[in-house]
């Protein structure tokens, strides 16, 4: 992956971030309008009780109606308030690998750190006839078929380095 396309990349990613948290805002704030709105149902509820306007009946299922939803309310602003944005820590690590595999290719004697990068990469390694077989992980193994490597389109499952680290074939 060139440098120009990770930068782009992580712009629209930060973007997309920026983006994702206003919109959890604005829902942050719709939820506690409709929370405010059930607490002073509630108490309006136990006032009518108190003053004898509804029976014991009809006052345990409505407050139990409303008890229900302002759990489901709390549930979903606390949901929130976590801010569960680790799609986004995922994408940056992958980008970030993506470089450092394109670096790492492209430089010579590197077979200590074309082992290193084989293994954040891909996963089921073998031995075969002094050959190092394994499989990518789906994005990088997207990556590695667009990006015209030479030991991966985007049909192959496997991909096969000789001992020298060097692309031979695709299965």
């Amino acid at each position: 992956m060139s440098q120009q396309w990770a930068d782009k990349m992580l712009e629209l990613l930060e973007n997309d971030a920026k983006t994702e948290k206003q919109q959890a805002k604005q829902e942050l704030e719709k939820l506690n309008l409709e929370l405010t709105e059930i607490e002073q149902k509630l108490d309006r509820l136990l006032e009518a009780y108190l003053n004898t306007l509804i029976d014991s009946e009809n006052y345990k299922q409505k407050k139990n109606e409303l008890m229900e939803k302002q759990s489901i309310l709390k549930d979903k602003i606390s949901q929130l308030k976590a801010g569960n944005l680790f799609w986004v820590e995922s994408v940056k690590e992958f980008i970030n690998c993506a470089q450092e595999c394109a670096k790492i290719a492209r430089a010579e004697n590197n077979g200590h750190l074309l082992s290193q990068m084989a293994k954040k990469v891909g996963s089921k390694y073998f031995l075969k006839n002094h050959r190092i077989e394994f499989s990518l992980w789906p994005p990088y193994k997207a990556l590695a078929a667009s990006g015209g490597a030479a030991s991966a389109t985007e049909l192959s499952d496997r991909i096969l380095f000789s001992t020298q680290c060097k692309p031979l074939e695709v299965q």
